[in-house]
């Protein structure tokens, strides 16, 4: 006997704003690059664990951060701590598979300055 998924399927998870105690995730967006960028840029070391980076120049690091913006079936977020108005890492879901009511939380990049902070913490719990 197959077991049956009890959920059938789930709808798409929404591009939309996150506002938490201290940190706000906003949808990755044009306005949030240049100060993305510049930050990935200062902070190569940063990029061990992920598949892309360290960048090149700002233009490289712009490129992949408009290529996460525009991603239609992996929601990307930009990670705001609590007081800021400029973002200090991005997060996204990954392997969505509303089918199976599934997805990962994946393409996480905290600045330096953000990484073990509550800020960082309830980013990953808002989503």
């Amino acid at each position: 006997m197959a077991l049956q998924n009890p959920l059938k399927s789930c709808a798409f998870p929404q591009k939309r704003l996150h506002v938490g105690r201290y940190v706000r995730l906003e949808p990755l967006e044009d306005r949030h690059i240049p100060g993305l960028a510049a930050s990935a840029l200062s902070a190569p070391e940063s990029f061990r664990w992920l598949i892309y980076g360290p960048f090149a120049d700002l233009a490289s690091a712009r490129a992949r951060l408009e290529d996460l913006a525009g991603r239609m079936f992996e929601p990307c977020w930009a990670v705001i701590p609590e007081g800021g108005e400029a973002a200090s890492g991005w997060l996204s879901f990954c392997d969505v598979s509303p089918d199976d009511a599934a997805l990962d939380i994946g393409g996480v990049w905290f600045a330096p300055p953000l990484r073990r902070t509550r800020a960082a913490t309830e980013a990953i719990y808002l989503l």
